[in-house]
């Protein structure tokens, strides 16, 4: 549901899984990933994303629709989110 929500906005996502959260978080932060979103059972309960920032680390829970708008409007201001 939120990858649709994401790639409407245009926008390059991915989903991984499989290893543990560690393991992926560092994973994203050696490639450079700018924003990983975890999407544990809280966040599917609230429907909320926890959200980290490469750049400014952990931002907290966030709605989807919330985050796909505020990654477009940085990607047309080309500033860092």
């Amino acid at each position: 549901e939120c990858l649709d929500l994401f790639k409407s906005y245009g926008l390059r996502v991915d989903m991984a899984g499989g290893e543990s959260l560690g393991k992926l978080v560092r994973n994203a932060e050696v490639q450079k990933i700018p924003l990983v979103f975890v999407v544990g059972n809280n966040e599917v309960e609230t429907r909320t994303l926890s959200v980290r920032s490469r750049h400014q680390g952990d931002l907290g829970a966030m709605g989807a629709e919330d985050i796909a708008r505020a990654m477009n409007q940085a990607v047309v201001e080309k500033s860092k989110y």
